[in-house]
């Protein structure tokens, strides 16, 4: 698969740009487009469903449920060709990012990356004729079953067992994580991969690393927001703070989301901050 065709870690590029124009208090039209983007392409509006009915799905249950949510959302994508779907993402890219060379497309998160490349791979397997590896095709659904069929993340696991904290999910994120991450990762900065490790931290060291974390982000929040002066700059940077702050739960601190949250925004801060 040709990661900068895939729809989920191209949108998610572009989103990264968008924030990081307005940090940079640049004119941002970019959001715009992208929304016009979607909604003027059957095929971007048609992906746009699939990947976001996967991203907001809650934890099911039953597996006969989660084998049929699977197929009906690969089937939105069954009235477009192989070659439109890849058509429609290159010119999304390009015309958002640029070519490959001009801008690394790349998923929010590990976890985000895999769910995508798996979403990507049975949208290919449904609408692309010549695809015949039905091996790749078979651990993407098997994958996608694991991640819908997880385990509550807030609920405490009374199993004896490796990782009972995360439970399937665990299993989900470190499939192979070893290779995934040298594949993927391996131009990662090194504040990059400081935030990968928290994610991969447990029990007492994960709750102390995270908080650090968060009052590092807090305080540079707090000097942008100090030396902002239009109210739009203002309002984002007070709305940063306010979700750093109000997240006050021990179970939510620990998410995988809210610790690439803090990560992803400390990170952008602090590049910005060394160009000034």
């Amino acid at each position: 698969m040709e990661t900068s065709l895939n729809y989920g870690a191209i949108k998610d590029t572009v989103i990264r740009k968008s924030a990081s124009n307005l940090i940079k208090e640049e004119n941002n039209i970019i959001l715009k487009e992208l929304k016009n983007k979607i909604a003027n392409n059957p095929v971007l509006f048609a992906q746009n469903a699939v990947y976001n009915n996967f991203l907001s799905s809650k934890i099911i249950k039953k597996q006969r449920i989660a084998e049929r949510f699977i197929h009906q959302n690969i089937k939105l994508m069954e009235s477009f060709t192989w070659k439109e779907i890849m058509d429609s993402n290159k010119d999304f890219r390009n015309s958002l990012l640029g070519s490959p060379e001009e801008a690394t497309v790349q998923a929010k998160n590990i976890l985000i990356a895999k769910l995508y490349e798996n979403i990507h791979t049975l949208i290919e397997a449904e609408t692309n004729p010549k695809f015949m590896d039905i091996e790749k095709e078979g651990e993407a659904y098997d994958d996608l079953l694991a991640y819908l069929t997880r385990e509550d993340e807030t609920v405490e696991a009374s199993k004896e067992e490796d990782h009972p904290k995360f439970g399937k999910i665990w299993e989900y994120i470190t499939k192979n994580s070893l290779n995934y991450f040298n594949e993927r990762y391996s131009g990662l900065s090194d504040d990059d991969k400081a935030v990968l490790k928290i994610v991969m931290t447990e029990g007492d060291q994960r709750l102390s690393k995270v908080m650090e974390l968060r009052e590092n982000t807090l305080k540079l929040v707090d000097k942008h927001l100090q030396f902002s002066h239009d109210i739009e700059t203002k309002d984002m940077f007070s709305a940063f703070k306010k979700k750093l702050e109000e997240t006050k739960e021990k179970s939510e601190i620990l998410k995988d989301e809210y610790i690439f949250y803090c990560g992803e925004l400390f990170n952008k801060l602090k590049e910005v901050e060394n160009k000034k």
